[in-house]
């Protein structure tokens, strides 16, 4: 029978002091290497708050710091003026920004001539769609409506101004010339290309001209049409078609009207100053006639042109002057004459 021994043999002490030595000094290496990372990983974090932004954007600035002079905006100006060390480089560049300041201020100063009756070709700053706008000029918001249709260019010459105005998406454009008047009204007038642009301003709203002489003086519903479409505003000063005054005789003033369809005086004239020839215009039929002041204070009718509807459907007993019953008339019998037509009597 074959005797069987065991081989089997343990570590010794000294192997395992070994092994356990040579895993604190592992441990103790790993740790020492996390404590440095997180470190690292803190500092990091305490730059990004402080420069709010990233590890790279932080080296960057620290590299580029000092390289380049810094600019400060002054709270109370709102211009950017150069902050160095050197005081004198500060003194020489305002001294620098003033003179640059006072001579573009001298270059766009207006001259006397530009507050004449025929103002010169000056141009603004005001930025529209059509580039440059004419001094006084004005366009809000350059293509100003929903389709795209609005003011593409404005250009001025003496006293004319050409306004071109765009239809946007429905395409092509019109051109348009303003003229002020004497009486500081504004005509338009040489319409080309596509005239339909701005029919509304003409013959839609008023039926067309009177007098093809006296042109298509803006009234302010016309001036309100033009602003509220394309956003064109005129000049400040300039005065509408339906606030101008004629006067002359027993008419101390009247409504003067330029279109067919408005009611208003057309002309009036007189022969002493007691004595005026009115020409009225009402749905587009005119009629004259002659007011004479009486010593008694009434006013004799007489020189009824056609039309005499014009007046006899404001005259309560007009057929009774036709008739020849009745020669004059006092004022509060004429004041329903007086108010369809803007008459003032003396």
């Amino acid at each position: 029978m074959r005797k069987i021994t065991n081989n089997k043999r343990g570590f010794t002490l000294t192997e395992i002091i070994l092994v356990i030595a040579i895993i604190v000094i592992l441990s103790a290496a790993v740790a020492a290497g996390i404590a440095i990372d997180i470190n690292r990983y803190n500092d990091y974090l305490e730059n990004l708050k402080k420069t709010g932004g990233t590890r790279w954007e932080a080296d960057a600035r620290e590299k580029t710091e000092g390289m380049f002079p810094k600019y400060v905006t002054p709270e109370n100006t709102g211009e950017a003026t150069l902050d160095t060390e050197e005081t004198e480089e500060s003194e020489e560049s305002e001294e620098s920004e003033e003179s640059e300041e006072t001579e573009n201020t001298e270059e766009t100063k207006p001259t006397d001539e530009s507050t004449e009756s025929t103002p010169q070709v000056t141009q603004s700053t005001q930025q529209g769609s059509g580039g440059d706008i004419p001094s006084g000029w004005g366009v809000s918001g350059g293509f100003a409506t929903g389709n795209n249709a609005g003011v593409s260019g404005i250009t001025q010459n003496g006293n004319s101004t050409v306004v071109t105005i765009n239809a946007g998406n429905n395409g092509g454009d019109v051109k348009v010339t303003f003229t002020k008047n004497a009486d500081n009204t504004y005509s338009i007038s040489n319409m080309t290309g596509r005239t339909d642009l701005v029919q509304n301003l003409t013959s839609q709203y008023h039926g067309g001209l009177i007098d093809s002489n006296s042109g298509y003086a803006l009234t302010s519903n016309q001036y309100s049409w033009l602003k509220d479409n394309y956003g064109i505003s005129l000049p400040s000063g300039y005065v509408t078609a339906d606030s101008i005054k004629v006067s002359g005789g027993v008419v101390s003033s009247a409504n003067k009207v330029f279109y067919k369809n408005d009611n208003g005086v057309v002309s009036v004239s007189s022969s002493s100053s007691n004595s005026s020839t009115i020409t009225v215009n009402g749905g587009g039929n005119q009629n004259s006639f002659t007011l004479t002041k009486t010593s008694d204070g009434k006013y004799k009718l007489s020189n009824v042109s056609n039309n005499s509807y014009l007046i006899g459907n404001y005259i309560n007993d007009y057929w009774k002057y036709e008739q020849g019953q009745v020669s004059s008339y006092s004022k509060a019998e004429l004041k329903r004459l007086c108010d369809a037509y803007g008459i003032n009597l003396n």
